[in-house]
């Protein structure tokens, strides 16, 4: 299982984009991955209360998207309309192919505030960064991995996206940090 959770103060506005990467390793279970965020109060009598629409997608390694409720004998099917008025959205893969996956979260319409979510992916998979505070990959969390950083933040590098809410910033800066402290 992978979990992420991005806080409204971390969150999005319309038209972002996030993407995490997911390894599958294996098709003996089914990939589910679940999105939800809490929309914020719509007015009262409205026929149509959602305010904020994220919008979940996944795509295999071959390059088919799967839309968040998009199903067809509950399973999820390529195509298919976006959904607009769920704050949670699933996809369910049976079978699912090996190789690296995206979920990509899209922002159609954020009206109140940026707008927080949380993913939770399960199946065979493998967690998207193994250790991040590892940032120059060389097995060892030490201050080598603090300069890497600090060299990717500051040319605006998205692998210095520490807190995965789309944008380089100096939030990500102290996301780092405390990864990092934190070791692996």
């Amino acid at each position: 299982m992978w979990v992420m959770d991005v806080r409204n103060a971390s969150g999005m506005d319309t038209s972002e984009v996030v993407e995490y990467p997911i390894e599958v390793t294996g098709i003996a279970e089914q990939l589910r991955v679940t999105m939800s965020f809490t929309d914020p109060a719509g007015a009262a009598n409205t026929n149509f209360a959602p305010v904020n629409d994220l919008d979940l997608e996944v795509v295999a390694p071959n390059g088919t998207v799967y839309k968040g409720n998009v199903f067809s004998g509950g399973e999820s099917t390529s195509g298919g309309t976006k959904d607009d008025r769920n704050n949670i959205e699933q996809v369910h893969v049976s079978l699912p192919a090996v190789g690296e996956w995206t979920v990509r979260i899209n922002a159609a319409a954020v009206n109140v505030g940026a707008q927080g979510y949380a993913l939770t992916v399960t199946g065979m998979v493998a967690e998207p960064n193994d250790c991040y505070a590892d940032f120059n990959g060389d097995d060892t969390v030490n201050s080598q991995d603090v300069l890497a950083f600090l060299n990717a933040w500051a040319a605006g590098d998205e692998t210095a996206d520490a807190n995965g809410d789309g944008s380089v910033n100096t939030q990500d800066v102290l996301e780092f940090l405390n990864l990092w402290n934190a070791g692996c």
